[in-house]
């Protein structure tokens, strides 16, 4: 791989641009199960062109664009011919050696604020073209086993909200320290995406949304540093919409539909001390304090939206909360 950026000021606009060439080589030896040899692999030369845009309307205020092309490879365990079980869904995996590997162009637009010290408001809106996008998919030839398959193309698009705060300007209480030591902070991205299937044949429907997009993504926190007394602790939430978790059997006659995972909502805390004179760290980590059950399923009727006491759970999973004790020191 190779490289050439050049980074111009024009007045307020700050140009950032470039293109990237690689020449990617993968090959895989592998037997099959009657012992025979089996080689095979791909070879590809890529340009991958990309610019970055920033227009200062001030030092608070600016616009980002932002351009590029980049590429999504299958793993080598993507491609293996070769099957295993995995016990913690129940299904067979297997691999599938004729996979392409993903060509993605993507655009976004950000406006930014920062209305002070460690305050952020931003708005943007962002679109993906995917060129033969590698999909999980259930096999219609054989039952309860999972493979790889690439899409001709699907786009995804959609509009990201950020906002960061101290708690004491939000109450307008800046000379308070105790309120200065909270921070506020989130983030939402609403997501729509979108797969032609109309030529699949046993397809649903002759379009879908992409295997493992959830339709939005919630993020939020609250933040305490007390640096004076070497504290600080974070409140963690997350939740994401429904998403495909696996796409249903695409065979002929197929009658499977696609398996769901269910929203899920997700807190973790963390609390850490200095101590030592600064050297040193004590920090206390709970993961999933909610410990909510993750559930996929099938959809029983036309609504794709989890429906508990109507739709068949293909399986559950139920992760537990963890403790994490942990003492750092530095020398």
């Amino acid at each position: 791989a190779g490289y050439l950026m050049v980074s111009q000021y024009i007045q307020k606009l700050h140009l950032i641009y470039g293109v990237r060439a690689e020449l990617f080589e993968q090959n895989l030896q592998t037997k099959t199960g009657s012992n025979t040899d089996l080689s095979f692999g791909a070879k590809k030369f890529d340009i991958l062109p990309s610019v970055n845009a920033i227009y200062e309307f001030s030092r608070r205020k600016m616009l980002r664009f932002g351009g590029s092309q980049t590429l999504n490879r299958p793993e080598y365990r993507e491609l293996a011919p070769f099957a295993f079980y995995d016990f913690t869904t129940n299904f067979v995996v297997s691999g599938n050696q004729d996979l392409e590997r993903a060509k993605i162009t993507n655009l976004d637009l950000r406006y930014e604020v920062y209305p002070g010290e460690g305050q952020l408001f931003s708005v943007g809106t962002f679109f993906k073209h995917f060129n033969n996008p590698i999909e999980q998919v259930s096999r219609a030839d054989v039952s309860n086993e999972i493979s790889y398959m690439n899409v001709a193309s699907a786009i995804s698009y959609g509009i990201e909200l950020e906002a960061r705060s101290k708690i004491s300007t939000i109450l307008n209480m800046d000379s308070c320290k105790i309120l200065n030591s909270f921070s506020i902070f989130g983030n939402l991205a609403v997501i729509r995406s979108r797969v032609d299937v109309s030529s699949v044949v046993g397809a649903e429907n002759s379009d879908r949304s992409l295997q493992g997009q959830s339709p939005y993504v919630l993020n939020m926190g609250l933040l305490y540093d007390y640096e004076k007394l070497g504290i600080n602790a974070t409140l963690l939430y997350n939740r994401i919409g429904e998403r495909i978790y696996l796409i249903g059997d695409v065979g002929a006659g197929a009658a499977s539909p696609d398996v769901y995972e269910a929203p899920r909502s997700v807190l973790d805390f963390q609390v850490a001390k200095k101590v030592l004179k600064t050297k040193g760290e004590i920090r206390l980590t709970i993961a999933d304090i909610l410990n909510q059950t993750q559930y996929f399923y099938q959809n029983a009727n036309s609504k794709r939206s989890f429906q508990k006491s109507v739709d068949a759970y293909r399986f559950t999973r139920k992760f537990g909360t963890t403790f994490g004790l942990t003492f750092n020191y530095s020398l």
